[in-house]
């Protein structure tokens, strides 16, 4: 789908006020623009349920993953085959409760609108004042993994149905007074070469000696085929604290390493574990700026991931160093699937794909194969942003 054909919505979800609206524009319909709505948003029971969302697949459900020779491939044996379909209709499961759930509390109207309208590969942005929802696996219709046999019969599984894989979305918060009014540095990112500085929590290896598939030696070997002329690895904490607090050359800021959060809507609790004891939180991070306008990678695994559920204090704290934005994790991820997802995503940026369509991409070609997890990772910067047209 080209651009020309690309529908948009935007929807303007503020927490704080209680109030909701959207606009829709494209090249081939009317303009739509909501009234502001009124939502019945309690945050303290928000909070709850999306600490129960970030649980839809936990570690033993995904541990499936980890005895995968390739995490992003269809698996071959029956027994693994089940355990994909399984983990498929669970979130089917949550995103359709969510679905009805949001719609009784009052944004029925603007969700509706935005389905009946929006065609696949149409952009959905999420614009928040602090926090927000997965909408990634909303489904518009109802069902329960719980339903009887005879039941899920008569209502068959949809994944091309979840918004995740029908539309290309992302999430942008909006400014906080220390940053007044953001503008994407765009022109910083594209001011010279890609640079990628891949950054590893090298104890996460400790988990894999008895295992095929090792997540460090192959960001090592990704590197050495893929990124030596254009990047640099770093496993020394000491080398990634000194690089998040003043980076010169890079366009993407990968971490792979282990993270938490908190609550919804308080980040002070959000740790990054960069090695064994290695732990950094947002306050670590000062005001000097990035020069190119980096995208952070928070490739968060096998842990309570430092989740974009929250717009956490970390999320600020790049942008206010003036990072492009952030794509994190919302559920706890298999190390595996992590590893190998985030090679995917660099190449894809480094082929000047935009980071937007990128992740898009991915998302339609697991779920493709009846892998989910794609869903879970989400975008916080513009769709747009490529790599430096002179990579």
């Amino acid at each position: 789908m080209s651009n020309d054909d690309v529908t948009t919505a935007t929807l303007n979800l503020l927490f704080e006020s209680k109030q909701i609206s959207c606009q829709i524009s494209g090249p081939s319909i009317v303009p739509w623009q909501s009234p502001i709505t009124p939502i019945n948003i309690d945050l303290a029971g928000l909070s709850g349920r999306i600490s129960q969302l970030k649980k839809v697949l936990n570690s033993s459900q995904t541990a499936i993953w980890a005895g995968l020779k390739d995490p992003l491939g269809e698996p071959t044996n029956t027994t693994a085959k089940d355990e994909f379909r399984r983990a498929v209709e669970r979130v089917i499961s949550e995103g359709a409760e969510l679905y009805g759930e949001l719609a009784r509390k009052g944004f029925r109207a603007i969700l509706e609108k935005i389905n009946s309208t929006l065609k696949q590969g149409d952009r959905l942005t999420i614009q928040t004042d602090s926090a927000f929802l997965p909408w990634e696996i909303l489904y518009p219709f109802e069902y329960s993994d719980e339903w009887p046999d005879e039941k899920k019969a008569e209502n068959p599984l949809r994944p091309h149905e979840l918004w995740g894989y029908r539309f290309m979305t992302n999430h942008i918060l909006f400014p906080s007074l220390d940053e007044g009014g953001w503008e994407p540095p765009l022109a910083e990112h594209l001011s010279g070469p890609a640079f990628i500085s891949l950054n590893l929590n090298k104890s996460i290896e400790d988990a894999f000696k008895e295992r095929a598939f090792k997540p460090i030696l192959f960001h090592r070997n990704f590197y050495k085929e893929s990124l030596s002329s254009r990047g640099q690895l770093l496993d020394d904490p000491e080398k990634i604290k000194k690089l998040l607090l003043d980076s010169k050359e890079a366009t993407v800021i990968y971490l792979y390493c282990h993270g938490r959060s908190t609550t919804l809507f308080d980040g002070t609790g959000d740790e990054l574990e960069i090695d064994t004891g290695k732990i950094i939180s947002p306050n670590f991070l000062d005001d000097t700026k990035y020069q190119r306008g980096p995208i952070v990678v928070l490739n968060s695994c096998n842990s309570a991931a430092t989740s974009p559920l929250s717009f956490s204090s970390f999320h600020q704290k790049f942008r206010i160093k003036r990072a492009m934005g952030i794509v994190g994790t919302t559920i706890e991820i298999p190390a595996t699937f992590a590893a190998a997802f985030g090679k995917k995503l660099i190449l894809a940026y480094l082929d000047g794909i935009p980071i937007g369509t990128a992740i898009h991409k991915l998302r339609q070609e697991l779920l493709d194969r009846n892998n989910p997890l794609g869903l879970f990772y989400s975008l916080q910067c513009p769709f747009y942003v490529t790599a430096p047209p002179s990579s």
